[in-house]
């Protein structure tokens, strides 16, 4: 479902649709899919330039272990972005899914 929203919302391989894009993202996030929570937030939350909801939804993508969702929750929290600035609770965010990403590159 995520894999098929992701086409639709840059036009590759299938007719750009956004708003289509925008129904499969919602289907996967309401299912508690974290790539649909982050594709979604990345929408603008599911309404056009929602900043609350945004960083929400990536917090709810964030707890489900998604470092996409982790790093940007901790850019929005630096930037006071959706709720007012807070640099102590942003600067794990954005720590936390740098370790991940090494982690794995040093693991395979």
């Amino acid at each position: 479902m995520v894999e098929l929203g992701l086409h639709l919302q840059t036009g590759s391989g299938v007719a750009k649709d956004e708003v289509q894009a925008r129904k499969l993202f919602e289907r996967a996030a309401n299912a508690g899919n974290p790539r649909g929570i982050t594709n979604l937030a990345a929408l603008g939350g599911g309404a056009p330039s929602d900043p609350v909801k945004t960083r929400a939804l990536l917090s709810k993508a964030a707890e489900a272990n998604s470092a996409e969702a982790q790093y940007q929750l901790g850019v929005m929290m630096a930037g006071g972005i959706g709720a007012p600035q807070d640099d102590v609770a942003g600067a794990p965010c954005l720590k936390k899914p740098r370790r991940k990403i090494i982690r794995g590159r040093w693991s395979r």
